[in-house]
């Protein structure tokens, strides 16, 4: 499904009793980005029920709203390069820049933006018949590479090539995992269509990995804890991830809630 910008949606505010004194007040912020929920768990404060609770409350609101807006522009910032490499190829092929059928002009022309979006870890083109190229970053070179790719039995393509009958808006694809690197990554499609008709899409990624990174600064610029979540369960981006190997499959391309052992989280 296409995905819609940035929301603030909600703001909770929970109060933990126990049978001889309140404890203060976790303040959760949840936006929506995309598919993506963003959550903010910023301070856990104990305070006795006599003293300050509604100045402590207010202070509590106002920076974890700050917080929220900082992760935000934070995912988006990382986010933003792959939706520019996607659909300003898409765009250049519809213009006739290039063409569906000159596989090798393509994987050249990718290539060469992927080159001024770092940011994006690959970006591929894939056609109908799920024959297309993809454009990376080797990592033993480091230099930016392409290559022609069968996409036929990947479960991202072939879902992205089903699509095409549906839409010609870019979006947000399922997260999905890639076995060859170990990566999980965001994926951001844009569709081609000349004369109204499909002639294959552009996905662009950014890696999980890359999103904790920004979870972790924003962590560290704030006391508190800061978390992305896709779902109830899931977790795309938390400081842990930078560090611990976490079990993933293109089954569960994230790590589940009890596997990162947070206990803000469960």
């Amino acid at each position: 499904m296409p995905s819609h910008s940035p929301d603030p949606t909600r703001v909770a505010q929970r109060q933990t009793d126990t049978s001889n004194r309140r404890y203060g007040i976790t303040t959760l912020l949840a936006v929506g980005f995309g598919g993506l929920i963003m959550v903010a768990v910023l301070l856990v404060l104990f305070f006795a029920v006599r003293g300050g609770v509604q100045s402590t409350r207010d202070a509590l609101a106002e920076l974890a709203q700050l917080t929220v807006e900082t992760i935000a522009a934070e995912v988006k910032d990382r986010l933003s390069p792959a939706k520019r490499l996607s659909t300003g190829l898409a765009r250049l092929m519809q213009e006739g820049g290039i063409g569906p059928a000159d596989l090798p002009a393509v994987g050249k022309q990718m290539a060469t933006l992927l080159v001024t979006e770092p940011g994006s870890k690959a970006v591929a083109f894939i056609r109908p018949d799920l024959q297309g190229v993809a454009a990376f970053t080797d990592a033993d070179t480091g230099r930016t590479i392409w290559a022609h790719k069968d996409f036929t039995g990947q479960a991202g393509a072939e879902d992205a090539v089903r699509n095409l009958a549906h839409s010609g808006d870019p979006y947000w694809g399922s997260i999905l995992y890639n076995a060859d690197s170990a990566y999980s990554f965001l994926n951001y499609r844009a569709p081609v269509l000349k004369d109204d008709k499909p002639v294959g899409v552009f996905i662009a990624t950014v890696t999980i990995d890359a999103l904790s990174d920004s979870v972790a600064r924003v962590r560290n610029a704030f006391a508190g804890e800061a978390f992305v979540l896709d779902g109830p369960t899931r977790v795309i981006a938390h400081r842990r991830m930078t560090t611990l190997n976490l079990a993933r499959s293109p089954e569960f391309p994230l790590p589940s809630i009890e596997a990162l052992g947070d206990r803000v989280l469960m």
